[in-house]
């Protein structure tokens, strides 16, 4: 299960904002010296988020939650993520040097143009899928320690 700790800032009748630190889970690992998220989170220390969730009435403003999400979504993002506009450059490089040989610059537009396409259906498709961001998570709430 990966974890993000969140405080509660703002709570409407509709949805709940929770403020993110995204730096919590680098804190404990062992390899954030030489991972590229832990080492942004160094670089940045400052970086935070806001996740707008569904109110069910359960939580106060200012409160501490965990957010948590299983791996196995994580990584089917995560491949989303690299391997797409990976895939559609190859594809674009391929077709250009396919159908324009002997003209090389045809295939370096054809991967440029994969490449960038995959980049703004990606922003729309997980855009469009913002709203199934409280499936995707559980929020608990941490109890004060005394």
């Amino acid at each position: 299960m990966i974890k993000e700790r969140g405080t509660i800032r703002v709570i409407s009748d509709s949805e709940i904002a929770i403020d993110s630190q995204l730096k919590a889970g680098c804190a404990g690992c062992s390899h954030q010296n030489s991972c590229g998220a832990g080492i942004l989170s160094k670089a940045l220390p400052q970086r935070s988020r806001q996740i707008q969730l569904p109110n069910d009435g359960r939580f106060h403003d200012g409160q501490q939650v965990e957010l948590a999400m299983q791996p196995t979504t994580m990584v089917r993002y995560s491949l989303l993520l690299y391997i797409l506009p990976l895939v559609l450059l190859v594809v674009g490089a391929g077709l250009g040097q396919w159908w324009q040989p002997e003209r090389e610059w045809v295939a370096i537009g054809l991967a440029a143009l994969g490449f960038g396409s995959s980049f703004i259906w990606l922003k729309r498709h997980l855009d469009c899928r913002h709203l199934q961001v409280g499936k995707l998570m559980t929020v608990h709430a941490i109890e004060p320690q005394d």
